[in-house]
């Protein structure tokens, strides 16, 4: 489908890049096979995250694919969420979505996506991870299933909501509604995933976890470190649990 410049675009979709070198050109050439099928108009804003890789180079030459990809360049480190939110108010799409460029969940969810946010029937639509478990990965899914399920419980017990999956890397939103939730968050990790599905709720946007599949990438060393991440995790739980209380009262 061709492009009209003068044209509100459908979807922007931001991938954050981070040492990606080993499958990022791969990846985007599935996501863009995937894109050519659906009756959207589109275009991929690629985030170099300051990687100390060949990543800017790699991606600098995908930008030449095609003209609806644009790449940024973080000259510093912002993280995850940071460089999600640069790329969303970078847009002017109707929907912004992101999704991690290992494709452990498959772009073929995306126009699924897209149109549940554009016929209004929601404002943000997220992935529910369900792990694919091979002989390989057996090991890694059955402790990221264990955490999962860790988070989601001490998550619902210290926020109040009940979302199963706040950290899938895998979300759409209807963008102007999105603005006034970008304003209330404060991680630009990891966390920022939480943060953003918690205060979408506060605010009213209807929210929805659609199952996708999830299948780790073999080759995609994992970035999950248990005891810190968990650390890290909980402490960000209770800053967000005491600025929730304040924000109840505003």
């Amino acid at each position: 489908m061709e492009s009209n410049p003068t044209k509100q675009k459908d979807l922007s979709l931001v991938i954050p890049c981070y040492n990606e070198s080993p499958h990022i050109e791969a990846s985007v050439k599935e996501i863009l096979f995937c894109l050519s099928l659906a009756n959207i108009d589109w275009e991929i804003i690629l985030i170099n995250d300051c990687s100390p890789d060949n990543t800017l180079e790699l991606l600098q030459q995908i930008e030449k694919w095609d003209s609806r990809i644009q790449v940024l360049n973080n000259e510093k480190n912002l993280g995850r969420g940071a460089t999600v939110e640069k790329g969303f108010k970078a847009s002017q799409a109707q929907v912004v979505g992101y999704i991690d460029i290992d494709l452990s969940t498959s772009p073929v969810y995306i126009p699924y996506f897209v149109k549940k946010i554009q016929s209004g029937e929601l404002d943000v639509a997220t992935a529910f991870r369900i792990y694919q478990v091979t002989l390989f990965n057996i090991h890694q899914t059955f402790i990221r299933t264990v955490l999962s399920i860790g988070y989601r419980y001490i998550s619902h017990w210290m926020l109040g909501h009940t979302f199963k999956d706040t950290e899938a890397g895998y979300k759409f939103f209807n963008r102007e509604k999105l603005l006034p939730v970008l304003e209330q968050i404060q991680d630009n990790h990891w966390f920022w995933d939480t943060e953003v599905m918690i205060f979408s709720k506060r605010l009213g946007l209807k929210a929805q976890e659609i199952d996708t599949l999830f299948d780790r990438k073999p080759e995609k060393k994992s970035t999950v470190k248990i005891f810190s991440d968990t650390r890290d995790y909980l402490m960000n739980l209770r800053k967000l649990r005491r600025r929730l209380k304040t924000f109840a009262q505003t």
